[in-house]
């Protein structure tokens, strides 16, 4: 039997809007076809050619169908009817967390022996991904916002411990801020400058006319700075010389534990140093100490 559809002229105004401007895309193709069958042509060969896409005349009849039960309401798509997400609202970001967790890890450290993360060692290492295929992987991980992206130069401990030590570091940083007068929290490093400029982009005249670096006629020698910041502060203590060496070290922090009441303990945790009125703690492999506030040499 030959469907066939009857509408009013209000019907057809709001159908000929939805072609034109209906949002989302899949009401523009419901009421195209709505449309077409009300000026006579045979459903299933607007399911065959009369669409973007070929269609299932099924398809269009149950269009049909609701459309003649409620009309215009009846073309947009029910709640709770379509794709279903592979993951809870409340589970995704408890999974994206882990998998950035795990992504941020030397895959080596899980007992595979490459050096970057493919899909099939991601589905291997995380168990409850293991139920899904290599392509249903990268959809997940597509739907948690992680891609793949080319990577940047990183220096990333490799201490099994790393982790353990942010949180006391971030532990130490909320004494020094609740206590300020009894503890301190200092960033230490080195590092190596040269005398003279380095070579940069500068702006100037179009043309052969260059770009100078004006140099001095002493020598471009490296010159070695220790300096330690306050976390809190960011208050600066610093000792530059030609070599750092260890009798250097022990004149700094001579000066560190001067500058801080002379009474504190000065302790090192790969590259921070916490200071607190009480305690004992060995510093510079064994070669320099701090005890009872003061530094042993």
């Amino acid at each position: 039997m030959r469907r066939t559809v009857h509408l009013s002229d209000q019907e057809r105004q709001a159908l000929q809007e939805l072609v034109r401007c209906g949002t989302p895309a899949y009401l523009r193709e419901r009421a195209a076809c709505i449309l077409k069958v009300a000026e006579g042509q045979v459903a299933a060969q607007v399911a065959r050619s009369g669409l973007l896409r070929p269609r299932d005349p099924d398809t269009i009849y149950a269009w049909l169908d609701r459309f003649q039960e409620e009309r215009l309401a009846g073309l947009p798509i029910r709640p709770g009817r379509g794709r279903k997400p592979a993951l809870a609202p409340q589970e995704a970001t408890q999974a994206q967390e882990e998998l950035r967790g795990l992504l941020y890890d030397d895959p080596r450290q899980h007992q595979q022996d490459q050096t970057r993360w493919t899909l099939e060692a991601i589905r291997e290492v995380c168990v409850w991904l293991q139920r899904y295929s290599v392509p249903g992987v990268w959809r997940i991980l597509d739907r948690l916002g992680l891609h793949y992206k080319r990577a940047r130069e990183h220096l990333h401990s490799p201490d099994a411990h790393y982790q353990a030590k942010l949180e006391w570091q971030a532990l130490l940083g909320s004494l020094a801020q609740a206590k300020p007068q009894e503890h301190v929290l200092l960033y230490l490093d080195e590092f190596t400058y040269y005398l003279q400029p380095t070579l940069a982009h500068a702006y100037a005249l179009q043309g052969a006319d260059p770009v100078l670096s004006e140099r001095s006629y002493r020598s471009n020698i490296p010159w070695r700075v220790v300096a330690a910041m306050n976390a809190l502060n960011g208050e600066v203590l610093y000792e530059q010389a030609y070599h750092i060496r260890v009798s250097t070290l022990v004149d700094f922090y001579v000066r560190l534990c001067a500058y801080y009441l002379g009474n504190v303990t000065l302790g090192e945790t790969d590259g921070f140093w916490y200071s607190s009125p009480n305690g004992n703690c060995s510093a510079w492999r064994g070669r320099l100490r701090f005890k009872d506030g003061r530094v042993e040499r």
